[in-house]
């Protein structure tokens, strides 16, 4: 038994199939598709010099999808990410310590300005203004 395996480019390679042991008529072979796309299949069985029969099937190359599946946390390369980057790993028992371990570094130049709020003398007036407006407002009404 042959597959005739023809990639996208055209280039066809045939690749033998071998009897398995572990199941009567079960035939197995390996192949390492080099390229992308769709790979057409033919295989043909043969007895005696005579066919006895041939079938095709499509195989689709591309890039594996494996973030979909098995989404388990895979603690080794999440410590390898962290030990990488400068940064660290934290497990559910772990986290609490997260929050004294954050730490405000200045990126680039950052200048940090206090100012007491009664030193801005307009913010100040503008106080004193919507206070007595209030008032006054209440006191018109007749609500003080």
């Amino acid at each position: 038994m042959t597959a005739r395996v023809t990639a996208p480019s055209g280039t066809v390679s045939e690749v033998p199939l071998e009897w398995s042991v572990d199941e009567d008529g079960l035939y197995a072979a390996g192949i390492t598709p080099t390229e992308t796309g769709d790979h057409q299949v033919g295989l043909t069985v043969e007895r005696d010099g005579g066919t006895l029969g041939v079938d095709r099937l499509t195989l689709s190359v591309g890039p594996g999808d494996e973030e979909y599946f098995d989404a388990g946390r895979r603690t080794a390369l999440l410590r390898r990410v962290a030990s990488e980057t400068g940064g660290r790993f934290y497990t559910p028992a772990s986290v609490a310590s997260l929050p004294e371990d954050v730490q405000y570094t200045g990126g680039g130049v950052t200048l940090v300005e206090e100012r007491d709020l009664w030193d801005m003398p307009f913010l100040f007036l503008l106080l004193v203004g919507l206070v007595g407006a209030e008032w006054g407002l209440r006191r018109r009404r007749g609500l003080v």
